[in-house]
């Protein structure tokens, strides 16, 4: 099966997204964590291959140890 980490940033009345695919769950969130890290802002989503969140951001950043910057 195959994950997306789904990120959403930039400005709020013109959000980007990027959606980059994993092999595993666990890539997608250790990648948001290495994202949050290097200063990245923004929302997180893991989806799996049909669509389903796998997983919110606050699940993701309670995973990462990381609060959510406004």
């Amino acid at each position: 099966m195959q994950y997306f980490l789904i990120h959403r940033f930039g400005q709020k009345d013109k959000p980007q997204f990027r959606k980059v695919p994993y092999t595993t769950e666990s890539e997608a969130i250790i990648s948001a964590g290495e994202i949050m890290a290097a200063g990245g802002t923004g929302e997180f989503l893991v989806e799996d291959e049909k669509g389903n969140i796998i997983r919110n951001d606050a699940e993701i950043r309670s995973r990462c140890n990381q609060p959510k910057i406004p």
